[in-house]
């Protein structure tokens, strides 16, 4: 059991230290603004955005790059079917 403890803490240190690097956000290109501006759902759990529940752009952490429009109540919880497992995710509200 020890051996695999200290495992799964040698690969938390690995990503903790890919994590903790602060990674710019990348534009958006076009395309990806014009989709962005017109979702009228979050693209991870298919609830329509409103006051409570705003639409914000989900980026990915490692690389900075843009990855889908999501609902706030989701924004920490977002299913691992759209990311690696280690990777976690910024948000940018986008304003129209």
């Amino acid at each position: 059991m020890n051996h695999f403890y200290g495992h799964v803490m040698s690969k938390s240190r690995e990503i903790n230290k890919i994590l903790s690097q602060q990674q710019l956000l990348l534009p958006m290109l076009p395309d990806q603004i014009r989709q962005h501006k017109a979702a009228t759902k979050c693209a991870n759990c298919h609830l329509k955005f409103t006051h409570q529940n705003h639409k914000v752009a989900h980026y990915d952490h490692v690389t900075g790059q843009y990855l889908l429009p999501a609902a706030t109540t989701v924004t920490f919880n977002l299913s691992l079917k759209i990311a690696r497992p280690q990777v976690l995710m910024r948000t940018q509200t986008v304003t129209p």
